[in-house]
């Protein structure tokens, strides 16, 4: 067991394990099943078991370093894209009282560059939920989706090369269009998968 202070950074080396397929990662409380990984609590414990599609154990690590405000299910269960009802209805949220969350990735391989694909949704609003994900390695990116009614987008972020210590920071915020009064944004899923790799559907 390792006791650390909200939003420290986890001790953990980089690894030179190459991932050649997806790792699919369920944020909120709804059971998807394989390949879905689920982090189901908005400020958990860091998690140091992440699988691949094939089920393999990637050696990757991820922790919720800056908190979400908590998590809902009012996402769109039907969708476009292919993916189970139980990964796109639930979600972590923030608004304008917590500006902004971190999710922080572990032990990805320096050497190799990633693709982060991001899907948000709240159904049943008449305003504009933009949000905006913010990948930070060596380098870094940034894509913005309105999450309002959302049942058929996914914004990308490729070509990102880890930190030398092998961590990637992913910031979640309220995107520049969003017109809701409190700011809400939302992430329900994320997939990180090898630069190059075409996900079918998105």
């Amino acid at each position: 067991m390792m006791l650390l202070p909200e939003g420290m950074p986890v001790p953990v080396d980089p690894s030179s394990f190459e991932l050649k397929k997806p790792v699919f990662v369920d944020f909120g409380l709804r059971v998807a099943g394989t390949p879905f990984y689920l982090f189901d609590r908005p400020n958990d414990a860091p998690r140091y078991d992440l699988t691949d599609q094939d089920g393999a154990n990637t050696g990757y690590a991820m922790s919720i370093t800056s908190r979400f405000n908590g998590e809902n299910q009012s996402g769109a269960f039907t969708n476009l894209l292919g993916l189970p009802g139980e990964v796109t209805v639930d979600a972590f949220w923030s608004n304008r009282d917590n500006p902004q969350s971190q999710v922080t990735l572990y032990r990805l391989n320096p050497s190799q560059q990633y693709q982060f694909h991001f899907f948000g949704s709240r159904n049943g609003v008449s305003d504009n939920r933009e949000t905006t994900y913010s990948v930070r390695g060596v380098n870094e990116g940034s894509a913005s989706l309105d999450a309002a009614n959302n049942n058929s987008k996914v914004v990308s972020v490729k070509g990102i090369q880890p930190n030398p210590d092998g961590t990637v920071d992913v910031v979640v915020s309220a995107g520049p269009n969003n017109s809701n009064g409190d700011k809400f944004y939302y992430i329900n899923t994320m997939i990180v998968s090898p630069q190059g790799y075409v996900l079918p559907g998105m």
